[in-house]
């Protein structure tokens, strides 16, 4: 469960619908990165993004990649109607 968080994933994820279309999740063995697209973010065309670090969202996080040397997960997460 979530460790004394005013947010859900879910509530964070409506909230940043609100800005862009598209978003990739970025997860690693430590931390989890959102980024909003330069293309998709309506401000100016500035890039965004927000890192967690996995401990402080989740009481238990056990993330493994390929190998050590490719050990990221990229997710592309579609947030509206486009």
């Amino acid at each position: 469960m979530f460790n004394n968080l005013t947010l859900t994933l879910s509530e964070l994820l409506q909230t940043i619908s609100k800005v862009a279309k598209q978003m990739v999740f970025r997860i690693t063995p430590t931390q989890i990165i959102f980024v909003l697209s330069e293309k998709e973010v309506k401000a100016n065309g500035v890039t965004s993004w927000c890192e967690f670090a996995a401990d402080k969202l989740f009481s238990e996080y056990i993330m493994e990649g390929h190998s050590a040397q490719e050990n990221e997960i990229y997710l592309e997460i579609s947030l509206g109607k486009g």
